[in-house]
C-alpha cells in the first residue's frame, strides 16, 4: 500500500484525487475476506456444544475482569499500532524530511509488516503470550522515542523497520491472546466486542494526533504514543491470565 500511496498520491486520476484510490484499493481486501470466510468450516467444540453464549457471559464474575482488561488494552493499543503507521509519513514531514522522501521511507518500513507475524508465529508458543504482549508493548515505546530522535536515514530506516516488526508481531500475538481468553460458545461475540473498542478509539487517534502535533510538535506524539503503549504493557501484565501450555478448558472455564 505504501507503494501505491507513492505512486497515485500525488496524481489526480480520472476526476479522482490518489488518495481516494489508494483507499478504495484497500476497501477491495473486504470483498476477499467476506468470499474466504463462506468456506470456513464451524468450530468442533461448537459443533460439539451447539450451544452460544450471550452478553451476560461477559459481564459474568467468570470474565469481567478479562472483559474489562482487554477493553482498555483495545483502546489504548491503537495509539501505537494506527499512531505510527498511518502518521508516520506525515510526522517525518514534519521533521523537515521533504514528503517524496518520506513516501520513500514510509514504503521502505512497510516491507517489514509482513515478517512480524512469521516472528510472533515462531513464538507463539514457544514464550507465554502476556509476556510477549507486555515486554514488545515496551519495545515500541522505546522504538518510537529513539525513530523520535533519528536523523541519518539510516538511523530513521532502522528504527522504522524495528518498529513494523514489533509492531506487527504484537498484532499477531494480541488477536491470538484475546481469542483464548473466551470459551468457544461466546468467543465470536466477546472478541467482537473487546476489539470493537480498538475501532471506536481510532476515531479519535487521528485528532489526537493532530492535536499534539500542531501544538507541541512531532517529538511530542511519538512521546504520547509511547505512553500508551507503557499502559498496554502494565495492563496486560498486571491483569492478563496467562494462556501458554494450558487447554482451553482452564483457561476459559
Amino acid at each position: 500500500m505504501a507503494l501505491l500511496a507513492a505512486w497515485f498520491v500525488p496524481r489526480d486520476i480520472g476526476g479522482f484525487s490518489g488518495w481516494r484510490i489508494v483507499a478504495a484499493i484497500g476497501a477491495a481486501g473486504a470483498v476477499a475476506a467476506w468470499a474466504l470466510q463462506r468456506g470456513l468450516p464451524e468450530s468442533a467444540r461448537w459443533l460439539a456444544v451447539k450451544d452460544t453464549g450471550g452478553w451476560t457471559d461477559l459481564g459474568g464474575p467468570t470474565y469481567r475482569a478479562r472483559t474489562l482488561m482487554l477493553v482498555a488494552f483495545n483502546v489504548l493499543q491503537t495509539f501505537g499500532y494506527y499512531g505510527f503507521s498511518s502518521w508516520v509519513t506525515t510526522l517525518l514531514f514534519q521533521e523537515h524530511v521533504d514528503f517524496v522522501r518520506s513516501l520513500q521511507y514510509t514504503a521502505v518500513i512497510a516491507f517489514a509488516n509482513p515478517f512480524g507475524p512469521l516472528v510472533a508465529m515462531y513464538f507463539a508458543d514457544r514464550v507465554e503470550r502476556k509476556s510477549q504482549l507486555a515486554v514488545l508493548a515496551v519495545a515500541i515505546a522505546g522504538a518510537l522515542v529513539a525513530f523520535a530522535a533519528a536523523r541519518s536515514p539510516a538511523a530513521i530506516l532502522t528504527w522504522g523497520i524495528a518498529l513494523a516488526l514489533a509492531l506487527n508481531w504484537f498484532s499477531s500475538a494480541f488477536h491470538a491472546y484475546q481469542a483464548e481468553l473466551y470459551p468457544t460458545r461466546v468467543r465470536a461475540r466477546a472478541v467482537g466486542f473487546v476489539y470493537s473498542w480498538s475501532r471506536f478509539s481510532s476515531i479519535f487517534v487521528g485528532f489526537a494526533v493532530a492535536a499534539v502535533l500542531q501544538r507541541f510538535g512531532p517529538s511530542a506524539v511519538f512521546l504520547m504514543i509511547a505512553g500508551a503503549m507503557i499502559a498496554v504493557a502494565a495492563i496486560v501484565a498486571l491483569f492478563g491470565p496467562r494462556t501458554n501450555r494450558m487447554n482451553l478448558e482452564s483457561i476459559a472455564p
